[in-house]
């Protein structure tokens, strides 16, 4: 008979197994559930180092990835070509700064309207910190010295450069959405769009040489005239142009005969600032206000939690202790809330028109956010009758029979990612169209194969990768052969992906189309969880909203991939550097892109998401209507190039009325409307808009030689 001691211990080894017991079969039940519920698919892989990285030395402190590739100002970190920080234009070399206002030089045709950059101003740091009058004296001499040997045919700036023994670059520093800051090692120059005077700050001990550029017909440039007005240099050059020089604490000399001035910090830091002058009292009054002040950069600031999320800010980074005066384009009076802000029109005019002047170092600026939806409102109102009911029907019924072909888009081909996107967003549109008419069948059939589509792209490990050396998802095929599968040695491969070009573009349909799934399948919520890794990954590397919100991510760049805030509209371009900025052709796909990314927020369940979406929409099709849709009787484009109505691309120095594959109207009018959806079309262009494009478009469709293409006749 057991003792009381074994009994005791065989009701514990009992309550023990049935412990175990009752845990395995737990552990078991909830690995069912798992499996039974959703299993998420696993991220994008990582791709091996980047094959273009960031130069380091151009590159300041704290640089790491994500890096912001479609900052306006990254030009300077690709190379020494233009930066358009508006309303000049501003190269950084390893030698020095060239300073540009390229309005003087417009020239506007038919085919396109161009601020070209030419040097205006040479800005030379100088190594060692002798006084202005030695520095302007020096700079003088070896602008003579090498105008000798050339006949007079010289600019200053190839004396001064040749001379320089300088080859590091320029760091950038103080980098933001709004500006930043080429350190010369002491000498900074300040890229910030709507400064309208360009400041170049000197540190103790420092010097800098401030010479013209070429006067034209390579003659070498002079400054002609030097007089004070207002306790301002107002200079004049040898090609008749005027401008401003300001001088805030710097020691300034200008040299015997007028080759260039020398700009010393003697005693303390300084900062000179140059640019433009104007003509009128009122004009020169506000140049007077806005001379002490000026921003080094700066970034948005956004509540979309708030009572109303088509608020935002442009905050500015200042320095000076009087009221900050800066420029604005037109599509900020447009959406300016304090109108007292708003100190009338100034006398400088940037490549996307007359500018304003604002006072203040944060501007308040509000979008009506638009309603998104997939279901068509004409369809839910009633506005669409029986027998066009009835024909749609047909129709779809016929559609979804068709097969689904996709151009170029087997493993590692040309535009595979572009291509294979919008075939599935041309799926998701005919689920939508086929519900909206009652076609359930047809609807479930094209839902049906638009899953299937779509879970099998996710699912490869060929087309996209994660990058962590700029920091986003980018495509494989632009890496070099044997490097990554689905490589192609083509860094341009599907539209310059792997550097970055045109994210929004492509991505964005995959957005759309996962909404639709969420929206149409019985099944859509699993799927769509399942999907999440590498769906958030699309989204998110070209829509991260702001810092705080649910979905923001760090491994992308804030505030959007392509999102220029203070043009308000997005960039395509990503490590390309051309001479007129950055640019961007499709702005009904830029704008498509964040109706995707609205509708992905409110298929997860992200208000802020959603509601980023819902302001990056309405900030892109207001700068589509007002910098790509043209009126002849606007200000913003000159009437010998706005007769378009079209723009084919912007970009941060030129408009021009082609494309990347042809100059045919169609082209130009096509590519700015597709795809065509609910939604979309419907913001971009009014009745006013279609009936100003409709002869243009007529008279392609009547042509004879070289008939309209079956895929642009709509």
């Amino acid at each position: 008979m057991p003792t009381r001691q074994q009994s005791a211990l065989g009701r514990l080894l009992l309550a023990g197994l049935a412990v175990l017991t009752i845990v395995a079969g737990w552990a078991r039940y909830t690995h069912a559930k798992r499996r039974t519920t959703t299993t998420r698919i696993p991220p994008f892989s990582t791709l091996p180092a980047h094959f273009a990285p960031p130069e380091k030395t151009r590159w300041g402190r704290g640089s790491r990835a994500p890096y912001p590739t479609g900052a306006y100002w990254l030009n300077a970190a690709l190379g020494d070509v233009p930066v358009p920080a508006t309303p000049y234009q501003v190269a950084v070399t390893p030698k020095g700064a060239q300073l540009s206002y390229g309005f003087k030089r417009r020239r506007a045709t038919s085919e396109a309207q161009l601020d070209p950059f030419g040097v205006d101003w040479f800005v030379q740091p100088v190594s060692d910190g002798s006084d202005a009058a030695t520095v302007a004296a020096d700079a003088a001499s070896r602008v003579k010295r090498v105008e000798t040997e050339a006949g007079g045919f010289v600019a200053a700036g190839d004396a001064l450069y040749g001379a320089s023994n300088r080859t590091t670059n320029a760091t950038l520093e103080r980098r933001s959405a709004l500006g930043a800051t080429a350190d010369y090692g002491g000498v900074g120059v300040v890229l910030c769009k709507g400064s309208p005077l360009i400041a170049v700050e000197v540190d103790k001990g420092k010097s800098v040489v401030l010479a013209p550029g070429g006067a034209g017909g390579g003659q070498a440039g002079r400054i002609t005239s030097v007089e004070m007005k207002d306790d301002l240099r107002l200079v004049t050059l040898k090609d008749s142009s005027t401008w401003v020089l300001v001088s805030l604490g710097c020691d300034v000399s200008l040299s015997l005969h007028g080759e260039a001035f020398g700009v010393t910090a003697s005693s303390n830091a300084c900062v000179v600032r140059i640019g433009i002058a104007p003509s009128s009292k009122e004009d020169w009054n506000m140049l007077s206000k806005a001379s002490t002040t000026y921003a080094v950069g700066g970034a948005p600031a956004f509540d979309l939690n708030g009572p109303d999320p088509g608020t935002y800010h442009l905050r500015w980074d200042k320095r000076g202790d009087d009221d900050l005066y800066m420029l604005a384009a037109p599509h900020h009076v447009s959406t300016l809330v304090d109108s007292s802000v708003d100190e009338g029109r100034s006398y400088l005019t940037g490549a996307k028109g007359p500018m304003h002047w604002f006072k203040g170092d944060s501007w308040k600026l509000r979008e009506a956010l638009p309603d998104v939806s997939l279901a068509s409102a004409s369809f839910r109102d009633g506005k669409v009758d029986d027998t066009t009911v009835n024909t749609i029907k047909q129709q779809c019924e016929r559609d979804v029979k068709r097969p689904h072909r996709t151009r170029s888009s087997g493993r590692g081909a040309y535009g595979a990612l572009y291509f294979e996107g919008k075939e599935m967003g041309r799926l998701a549109r005919l689920a939508l169209v086929c519900a909206d008419a009652g076609a359930g069948a047809a609807s479930q059939k094209a839902t049906n194969d638009l899953v299937k589509r779509l879970g099998t792209w996710l699912a490869r490990d060929d087309v996209v990768g994660r990058d962590k050396t700029w920091g986003g998802t980018v495509a494989r095929s632009g890496y070099p052969i044997n490097s990554t599968k689905g490589a192609t040695g083509d860094s341009f491969a599907d539209f310059g992906n792997a550097l970055f070009s045109d994210h929004h573009f492509q991505f964005g349909y995959y957005a759309y189309a996962a909404a639709v799934v969420k929206a149409l399948h019985v099944d859509g919520s699993r799927l769509i969880d399942q999907w999440r890794p590498r769906l958030d990954a699309l989204v998110l590397d070209y829509a991260n909203p702001p810092r705080g919100s649910q979905s923001y991510s760090r491994s992308y760049p804030e505030h959007g991939r392509h999102k220029d805030w203070y043009d308000g509209h997005s960039w395509a371009t990503g490590l390309v550097a051309y001479p007129t900025g950055k640019s961007q052709e499709s702005s009904s796909e830029a704008a498509h892109g964040y109706l995707g990314a609205a509708l992905y927020g409110e298929a997860i369940h992200d208000a802020s998401l959603a509601a980023w979406g819902r302001l990056c929409l309405a900030t892109e099709v207001r700068g589509a209507q007002t910098y790509w849709r043209m009126d002849p009787q606007s200000d913003v484009y000159d009437p010998k190039f706005a007769v378009n109505r079209v723009a084919g691309g912007v970009a941060g120095g030129a408009a021009v009325a082609t494309t990347w594959f042809g100059s045919n109207p169609e082209y130009v009018h096509g590519i700015n409307c597709l795809p065509v959806l609910t939604g979309l079309t419907d913001l971009l262009i009014d009745g006013e808009d279609a009936c100003a494009e409709a002869p243009i478009l007529t008279q392609a469709l009547a042509r004879k030689h070289k008939p309209v293409e079956p895929s642009w006749r709509g």
